[in-house]
C-alpha cells in the first residue's frame, strides 16, 4: 500500500473530499427564504391596502388615472406612499408574518381614519379631486404622507 502526503495530516470527517463537496452544495438558504417571506407578504399587505382603499373611498381613482387626471393620480400616490412608508418599519422591525400583519392592519386602518376625516373637514374634496383639483389632491396626499412618517415612527420605537 503506497503512503501519501494526505494519509499523513490527521482527518476528521469534516476534511474528506465528499464532505468538502457537499459544504460548497449546502449553504444557508434561511435568510432567502425570510426575505421571500416579508417580501411576499408586504407586497401582497400593499396590494390588500390599496384594494381596500379604492373601495372606502367614494372616487374612482382608477378610472379616473386612466383618465388622465392628476389629481386623482397625485391622490392615489399619496395614499400609497402613506402606507407604504409604515409598512417598511414594520417589516423592519417585526419578528414575524403575524406582527407584520397586524401592524399593517393598524396601519391600513389608521390611513383609512385619516382619510374620512380630512374628508370630514373638506366635504367637497372628493368632488374636487373628480375635477381635477390639484390643489386638493396635494393636500391629501401631503395628509397620507405627513401620518404615514409619523406612523412609521411611532411603530418602531420600540421592537415588536
Amino acid at each position: 500500500m503506497r503512503s501519501t502526503l494526505t494519509d499523513a495530516l490527521p482527518t476528521t470527517p469534516s476534511m474528506t473530499r465528499e464532505n468538502d463537496c457537499m459544504d460548497v452544495l449546502a449553504f444557508d438558504t434561511a435568510p432567502y427564504t425570510e426575505t421571500g417571506k416579508f417580501l411576499g407578504s408586504g407586497l401582497a399587505a400593499f396590494l390588500i391596502a390599496l384594494s381596500l382603499y379604492v373601495l372606502v373611498t367614494r372616487i374612482k381613482e382608477v378610472e379616473l388615472i386612466r383618465a388622465g387626471n392628476v389629481a386623482a393620480a397625485v391622490s392615489f400616490a399619496g395614499a400609497a406612499l402613506g402606507f407604504v412608508i409604515p409598512l417598511a418599519g414594520v417589516i423592519d422591525h417585526s419578528h414575524d408574518l403575524t406582527d407584520m400583519g397586524i401592524w399593517s392592519a393598524i396601519t391600513l386602518v389608521v390611513q383609512t381614519v385619516l382619510y374620512l376625516a380630512v374628508r370630514m373637514v373638506i366635504p367637497n374634496l372628493d368632488a374636487g379631486i373628480e375635477k381635477g383639483n390639484v390643489a386638493d389632491a396635494i393636500l391629501l396626499a401631503t395628509m397620507s404622507v405627513s401620518i404615514g412618517i409619523i406612523l412609521a415612527v411611532s411603530l418602531t420605537l420600540y421592537p415588536v
